[in-house]
């Protein structure tokens, strides 16, 4: 649950036994995309005492699996399930759930000057969030969210009959702006009970990074996914610092942000380009999670991907992406393109396209801001629509794959 944004602006181990991820998880077998299922309450039903013939489907078409601890572990780690991370918030303490642990830890919820309990800014109702902000530089907080991540490791281990268990932890939230709210979603100045003075978003980010390098240490040897802002500045060491701490960056709602604009300015589309590379640069790999709706909107996520991908990225996406057999719009046709490996990087045209080659085929995009341009071929390609031909029309913030 990352941040929107607008136009305008953004509204163990080792030592503790925390597990090691198969050499394996990195891997996936030929050119196709690199499908990662967040597995939420409405793909239950499929990890419920699946078939032997569903069970070897989700090992074939997912790459990784988003799991949520426990239901998860009980119901999916015994049979063996793809390569899983567990969600964790970094700072969210659940109204609903967590009633005992504010009545023992009162200290652990942020407040304002005033003494009101302060959120994170989602859902809100107006008199309340269902859930309240933690203070992350509370040392005591920090333990405990290790703590309870390496139980969460310790019981996958338990009911994976390989003993394995969760690769990794997703951590949602990493966001290196200020984020905290009143109930009815307006922007908070939290009080820092260390000093007495306000929070502002320069000792956020300390606390944050130092929070995030703790998780770091405490799970050496797993792998750990960050949800986090793609806009902020390289030169801000926290902003190195924080994507250091991690193994993968999800960059929430991918390329289909409606907040992405034209050219290279803070939110444009050619500084996300820009970004990934960055985060290429630095060894990490990068995880693009759209909400998408509708096959434009799948067709353009995927262009980009194979436009940015480095070989070992990925793309969460529940967009027809359920098992067959249960209903549903069916499982998306691509998902499964293969336009061979890529012949080299990604070139801007002097029509204003993007485009990248592979031995197969090609990816092309027409960012946001763009005219109608046209990609052409040599030989009859096809669309991820099934069209057939030598050349191909694209509006601006639209894209395909295209195979020989």
């Amino acid at each position: 649950m990352g941040l929107r944004l607008i136009p305008i602006l953004a509204v163990a181990a080792a030592a503790c036994g925390c597990g090691s991820a198969p050499a394996d998880v990195d891997e996936a077998d030929g050119n196709q995309p690199r499908l990662v299922r967040n597995a939420t309450a409405e793909f239950d039903r499929f990890l419920t005492d699946p078939s032997g013939k569903r069970k070897r489907w989700i090992r074939r078409h997912y790459f990784q699996i988003r799991g949520y601890s426990r239901f998860f572990e009980d119901e999916a780690m015994p049979w063996r399930p793809p390569p899983a991370f567990f969600y964790k918030d970094l700072y969210a303490i659940y109204a609903s759930s967590h009633s005992r642990l504010l009545a023992k830890h009162p200290e652990w919820r942020l407040r304002d000057a005033l003494g009101r309990p302060l959120y994170i800014p989602y859902e809100c109702t107006g008199s309340g969030c269902p859930q309240y902000a933690a203070d992350i530089g509370n040392p005591s907080w920090r333990n405990h969210w290790i703590a309870q991540a390496k139980r969460t490791f310790a019981r996958s281990r338990r009911k994976d009959p390989r003993g394995r268990g969760y690769v990794g932890i997703f951590v949602d939230d990493v966001n290196l702006e200020l984020h905290v709210s009143h109930g009815d979603a307006s922007p908070a100045s939290p009080l820092d009970p260390r000093t007495g003075s306000t929070i502002d978003e320069q000792a956020w980010q300390v606390y944050m990074v130092e929070f995030l390098e703790q998780i770091r240490r405490a799970f050496p040897r797993v792998q750990i996914m960050h949800n986090s802002l793609w806009w902020l500045s390289h030169s801000d060491p926290e902003v190195r610092r924080q994507n250091e701490a991690a193994d993968w960056i999800e960059l929430e709602r991918g390329f289909n942000d409606s907040g992405i604009v034209a050219g290279d300015g803070q939110y444009g589309y050619e500084t996300l380009l820009e970004h990934i590379d960055w985060l290429h640069g630095l060894g990490k790999r990068v995880l693009l999670g759209p909400e998408l709706e509708t096959v434009a909107e799948a067709r353009y996520e995927l262009a980009n991907y194979f436009l940015v991908r480095s070989g070992r990225d990925a793309i969460e996406s529940d967009f027809r992406a359920d098992p067959p057999g249960v209903g549903g719009s069916g499982y998306w046709r691509g998902w499964q393109v293969d336009p061979g490996p890529a012949t080299g990087s990604r070139r801007e045209l002097a029509n204003g396209l993007w485009r990248r080659d592979f031995a197969r085929g090609a990816a092309a995009v027409n960012p946001p801001g763009g005219r109608t341009a046209t990609v052409s071929f040599d030989s009859p390609h096809t669309n991820l629509a099934g069209e057939t031909a030598l050349s191909f029309a694209l509006q601006a913030r639209s894209g395909d794959v295209y195979v020989r």
